[in-house]
């Protein structure tokens, strides 16, 4: 008999005290002693942040993450059609499919298992013959989101998300004599650009969950890139103040896209306009105060640096990458 993966690649519920594993938190691979072949976590937490997700009670709050043990620095490159896998590819990577069942939906995937393995470490274990899974060639992701595990598979074989059209992309804005029809139009841009900033950090924490560095660095340089068109169009400031709740519950000081967010905001944010208008007396108070510590911390070393601020996309990407 094979051992068997946790439940939670099989669509079973943990207990809801198990935290899901977030980004900062680490487990090993399996069990070498005891534990009837099932797997062993050491997690370790990032300020308390829980669901890694970003996004409470959504995707399976309460599952824990399965890593195997971190690889060696890879240089995938982001760039569409120029992106390199960790390990280099063989016929033998074609031959042996896996079916991946995703969401409440059971949305069927047909992937090829000498890939997937190459940029996914959660996958890289599961795959592994010790596991059910590994010999039955079938995992079932309950509480994922297809569309996201789609993304993810675009990326994967094609280098870019944009090739995918379950990307939500910006909406344009054309020139119009009739200022009700102008304003709908920002309107509609505005939201188009908050859907996609949301949509971009959960496949950021989602390629956290599947422990691939190559997908959270191509989805840091198209966050990067969506903060530079923020910031030079005046109809789209406003944003980020959303975000910066989901972010700083769900990543940990260390985490480069808390770095990013900070270095965004010493830069191109009135932070008087902030301290202003930022809650005082409620449930969100502890996470802004945080931020706001975090915040003041960055500004002052740079003072004290005698440093001008640089704006994040003028900076190395690499800055920013896991």
């Amino acid at each position: 008999m094979h051992n068997q993966l946790p439940p939670h690649l099989y669509g079973s519920a943990l207990p809801a005290h198990v935290p899901y594993g977030g980004i900062g938190r680490q487990a090993t691979g399996p069990a070498r002693h005891g534990g009837q072949g099932h797997m062993n976590y050491a997690q370790v937490y990032g300020r308390g942040r829980a669901n890694m997700y970003g996004q409470e009670n959504m995707y399976g709050q309460g599952r824990v993450a399965m890593q195997a043990k971190a690889p060696e620095a890879s240089t995938t490159d982001t760039q569409p059609g120029k992106k390199e896998l960790s390990t280099k590819l063989s016929i033998a990577s074609f031959l042996t499919p896996m079916k991946v069942i995703v969401g409440a939906e059971k949305i069927v995937f047909l992937v090829q298992k000498g890939i997937i393995v190459t940029e996914s470490d959660i996958f890289k274990v599961a795959c592994n013959d010790r596991w059910d899974s590994g010999q039955s060639n079938e995992i079932v992701l309950k509480e994922d989101d297809p569309k996201i595990f789609g993304i993810f598979l675009t990326w994967l074989l094609t280098g870019s998300i944009d090739n995918t059209s379950d990307m939500i992309s910006i909406k344009s804005v054309s020139e119009s004599s009739d200022s009700r029809e102008e304003n709908e139009q920002d309107e509609n841009r505005l939201e188009s650009v908050t859907s996609r900033y949301k949509q971009l950090l959960t496949c950021y924490f989602y390629g956290n969950f599947l422990q691939s560095k190559g997908f959270q660095n191509h989805i840091m340089d198209a966050i990067i890139s969506l903060s530079k068109s923020i910031f030079e169009d005046d109809d789209l400031i406003g944003v980020w103040e959303d975000e910066v709740i989901r972010i700083w519950k769900n990543t940990p000081k260390s985490s480069p896209l808390t770095q990013f967010v900070l270095d965004y905001f010493v830069c191109c944010v009135d932070i008087n306009e902030w301290v202003r208008d930022y809650p005082r007396n409620n449930e969100l108070h502890e996470i802004y105060l945080s931020f706001f510590e975090d915040l003041v911390e960055v500004s002052i070393s740079a003072a004290r640096k005698a440093n001008r601020p640089v704006e994040p996309w003028y900076k190395d990407s690499e800055e920013y990458h896991v």
